[in-house]
Formats: structure tokens, C-alpha cells, sequence
């Protein structure tokens, strides 16, 4: 026999034992592609692999299917070539193999991580209701990316105050200062609120019914931080309507420090409202 003999049924044996390496990820590849796998891409690499294999398999077997395989020498080659052949084809299965598990997993983890963020957005969005020793306190947690001096503005100057809580204005912005709650409805009515404590770019706190609220600033590197604590003496069936109310005077709020003003959303609001109730009826039935 001569070498390009030798060399044809050398290169054709491990083509043969290669095909069978790829045969079972072939298959499974193109269960994928017509399934629109996850890896529909990625599958296309080793059935382009196959596809030439089986091209370059046939041109050389019919060169050489009326040859014989001679002496020891042949053989050796053969079984060198074969050996060859499936180590770097399970080399190369299993290593795309492992970076489709590791893209799977990568996947689910992904999914895991924006589950729990959206999670831990949820219970960041709803106000915590906590017990005390005068009552209750609601408190909402922000953070912002704006300046404690743009949230401060937006917080007390009338014309961006009312923008998210129309029913509000400031008069005497200072500790035992006074604020106005205007009725607007058309007969100018107002009642006075006392502004409890109040300190520029800090805090901001004003009577609320029997109990008060609260603004608090933290300044966190570039972002604020935006504590809203609302004061309960008494728990009552309205605590869950005022909440709710409180939770989309915050969403406005933020549309004002966007530079929107946004209009009040009837619909988000009856849909706080049902998950405060959830809240606050518990407790409801705990204290009778």
C-alpha cells in the first residue's frame, strides 16, 4: 500500500469513528433546532461538523473502497487515528456540553436573582406597619437619584409640592410654622396643619389627622435616601385608604423629580389600597 493509500484510510476511519462520536449530539442538536431551543445558535456549530464530516466521509470512501488494508504498520495507524479521533471528539462534546449546562444555569440563576429583586422590590415599594408603644408607625423607604437639595425642593416649594399633593400648602416653612390643606372644591376652604419639626434639606414633619407625618433625607453618595413615616395613633379601616394614598404621592413625587408631572392614577391607587388592607386588617383583628 502505498502512503496516500495509507493516509486515505487513515483519515477515513477516524472521519468514520468521528461521525459516531457526533452522531447522538447531532441528533439531539437538531431536536433542538426544531424544537427553538434555547441554544438554537450555539446548536448550529456541531451539525455544520457533521455535515462536513459526511461530505469528506464520502469523497474519500470512494476512493478507497476498493482497498485493502495491509500489513501491521496500517493497522497501528488506524487504531492511532481512531484513538485520536475520540478523544478530540469527547473533548470538544463535553466541553459544549458543559458551556450549554453552564449558560443553562447561568439562565436560571438570572431568573433567580430578578425574582428575588423584584421580590425585595415589592416589600421595599409597600410600606412596613409596626407596631409601638403610641401607636403605629407606617414607614415607606426611597432612594432616589437626585440631589437631598432637588428632593428638598421638590418636597416644600408650592409649585412643585402641589404638582404631587395638590391638597397642600406651605405657609410658614419652619419648626411651629403653619401649612394649608386646601379643600379644592371650588368654595376656598381650608384648615390649618402645624408644621411639628423642620430642618433644611433633613426633615419635614406635620400634623396628620391624630398622628403626623414625616419626611426624612439621607444623603447617599450620589442618591438620596427618602424615609416617609407616617404617625398612627389609632388603627382604624382609613389607615389602609391613606397609605395607598401616601404610596402614589411618592410615585408622583418621583415624576416631579424627573421633571414629569404625572396625574393621580385612580386604578394603581384601588390597587394598593387592597394590598394595605391586607396589612392592616390583621391587625385590625389582633387588637379586638
Amino acid at each position: 500500500m502505498n502512503k496516500n493509500k495509507l493516509k486515505e484510510h487513515v483519515y477515513a476511519a477516524g472521519i468514520a469513528f468521528d461521525l459516531l462520536v457526533y452522531l447522538p449530539i447531532f441528533i439531539s442538536n437538531l431536536a433542538g433546532i426544531f424544537s427553538k431551543s434555547l441554544f438554537r445558535e450555539k446548536s448550529l456549530f456541531f451539525p455544520a461538523i457533521v455535515i462536513i464530516d459526511v461530505v469528506m466521509s464520502v469523497h474519500y470512501y470512494s476512493n478507497i473502497k476498493d482497498s485493502e488494508y495491509q500489513g501491521e504498520k496500517t493497522l497501528y495507524f488506524v487504531l492511532l487515528s481512531i484513538l485520536s479521533a475520540s478523544l478530540i471528539g469527547l473533548v470538544i462534546s463535553y466541553m459544549y456540553w458543559i458551556l450549554c449546562l453552564l449558560s443553562f444555569n447561568c439562565l436560571i440563576c438570572g431568573i433567580i436573582i430578578l425574582n428575588e429583586m423584584l421580590l425585595r422590590r415589592t416589600s421595599e415599594v409597600l410600606a412596613s406597619l409596626e407596631k409601638t408603644e403610641n401607636g403605629y408607625i407606617a414607614i415607606f423607604k426611597r432612594q432616589w437619584e437626585n440631589a437631598v437639595e432637588e428632593v428638598w425642593s421638590a418636597l416644600t416649594e408650592n409649585n412643585k409640592l402641589q404638582q404631587w399633593m395638590p391638597n397642600l400648602e406651605v405657609v410658614d416653612l419652619r419648626t411651629n410654622g403653619t401649612m394649608k390643606f386646601n379643600m379644592n372644591d371650588g368654595t376656598g376652604e381650608f384648615f390649618e396643619i402645624t408644621i411639628l419639626d423642620c430642618k433644611e434639606n433633613s426633615y419635614w414633619q406635620f400634623e396628620w389627622g391624630e398622628g403626623s407625618v414625616r419626611f426624612e433625607l439621607e444623603p447617599a453618595e450620589d442618591e438620596c435616601v427618602v424615609l416617609l413615616k407616617e404617625y398612627i395613633p389609632v388603627l382604624n379601616n382609613h389607615i389602609a385608604k391613606d397609605l395607598a394614598g401616601w404610596q402614589i404621592c411618592l410615585e408622583m413625587l418621583h415624576e416631579v423629580l424627573k421633571g414629569r408631572q404625572m396625574e393621580f392614577p385612580k386604578q394603581s391607587w384601588e390597587a394598593y389600597y387592597e394590598e394595605y388592607q391586607k396589612i392592616v386588617h390583621p391587625l385590625l383583628d389582633d387588637r379586638e
